[in-house]
């Protein structure tokens, strides 16, 4: 049994949704300018190409398919980091449990990335 103070799994994934939301608000809010590697995205993501540097063109044509959903803003920008992030407490999360077989040190693990 886990300790009381251990979030259940829905109430982590539960927490870490909220958390993110409230990071996308906040940017969209109080932050319309954008980064040096933000504006990097906004020029790159003008035109599909099969690298871009040094780097592979993945999270670029990601960004690319928010901007056309969302538009060229904070808000496409904000959420795909957002929602990347969440996503890597979640595979954390569900790694650890397939590992360990024990949903509070799964809980614990998704909660060590912080």
């Amino acid at each position: 049994m886990a300790p009381r103070w251990i979030p259940s799994p829905r109430q982590l994934f539960l927490l870490l949704a909220v958390y993110f939301a409230l990071q996308v608000v906040l940017r969209v809010t109080f932050s319309t300018s954008i980064d040096l590697d933000e504006s990097e995205a906004v020029v790159l993501t003008q035109k599909l190409s099969l690298g871009y540097g040094s780097d592979p063109p993945l999270y670029m044509w990601i960004q690319k398919a928010f901007f056309s959903l969302f538009g060229t803003s904070v808000l496409g920008l904000s959420l795909l980091k957002n929602l990347l992030l969440l996503s890597t407490y979640l595979l954390t999360f569900g790694t650890a449990r397939l590992v360990t077989r024990n949903p509070a040190a799964a809980v614990a693990a998704a909660l060590s990335v912080f």
